[in-house]
């Protein structure tokens, strides 16, 4: 039996990860995880983050980094929920939420630089965004779908919305 390989930091709640493949083989992984500033007292305030690693064989990981951090409000229900898709220009193209949804991209060959993502882009309205996944198609297009609810009193009303647009436009 093959022995699972721990990527999170232990002491931060870790969840939702998304796991993808270059053209070279090498695995890519995402996952949202929470800080709490009572947990690190260099922080003020708590932060859900989303947090990329790489590795060749599985075994070998590099060291976690966080991509995107966003403060928590009103009880830190603002997980990241990141998903990743590479096209076949080598384009990581990644959408997380925090009460939103937010859409960035890096090259293949400056992934792991936080410096190579761009501020992230809001896609959906000031809703709350739940839940988005991407994949693209062979004529260079990226698909995108994400979840929205709505509060009416007590009901939630939960909306699907999908976008299709060409690669090089978002």
């Amino acid at each position: 039996m093959v022995k699972p390989v721990l990527l999170s930091t232990p002491k931060f709640s870790s969840w939702f990860p998304d796991i993808v493949t270059d053209p070279t083989g090498r695995v890519h992984v995402v996952w949202g995880s929470g800080i709490l500033g009572v947990a690190d007292k260099s922080l003020s305030k708590d932060y859900n983050t989303v947090v990329y690693t790489t590795g060749q064989d599985g075994q070998e990981w590099s060291k976690p980094i966080d991509l995107f951090a966003m403060v928590q409000q009103g009880g830190g229900d603002e997980a990241t929920r990141p998903a990743l898709f590479i096209d076949q220009r080598g384009v990581f193209h990644l959408t997380f939420r925090y009460t939103s949804v937010f859409y960035s991209h890096s090259s293949l060959d400056s992934v792991s630089s936080v410096e190579s993502w761009p501020q992230p882009r809001q896609l959906s309205s000031f809703q709350n965004a739940y839940f988005s996944r991407l994949t693209g198609d062979g004529e260079g297009r990226l698909h995108l779908i994400f979840t929205e609810m709505f509060l009416a009193r007590i009901v939630k009303f939960v909306s699907i919305y999908f976008i299709a647009t060409p690669m090089t436009v978002v």
